[in-house]
């Protein structure tokens, strides 16, 4: 997969960095996590400060344009990014099965 940064535009207000480009890629389209991934590691960013909006397909074509947000910190994540109702879910599953497999080996 390659990544290619279009543009990026700061925005100190919000403490955060609009970024937009493009992807080329083989197969079926990356998933936000493997993009997270790739633009945390093109833009030398902690993956957990990053947010995609958006990736959109050309079609018929192996390549897409994507929309993303790199906070400065994840306070600022926090901050600017909706809390839908499917992340909180995701969160609260998440919480339960750390607290679970903590309960399972205290017990041991």
């Amino acid at each position: 997969m390659k990544l290619t940064i279009t543009s990026k535009v700061e925005n100190p207000l919000l403490d955060r960095r609009k970024v937009e480009g493009s992807l080329e890629f083989d197969g079926s389209t990356p998933t936000n996590n493997d993009v997270v991934s790739l633009l945390a590691k093109e833009l030398k960013v902690d993956p957990s400060v990053v947010a995609i909006k958006t990736i959109a397909t050309h079609f018929s074509e192996q390549r897409a344009s994507f929309l993303a947000y790199t906070y400065h910190s994840p306070e600022a994540r926090k901050k600017g990014e909706v809390s839908t109702k499917h992340i909180r879910k995701q969160a609260e599953e998440a919480a339960k099965k750390a607290a679970e497999e903590k309960a399972a080996a205290s017990s041991s």
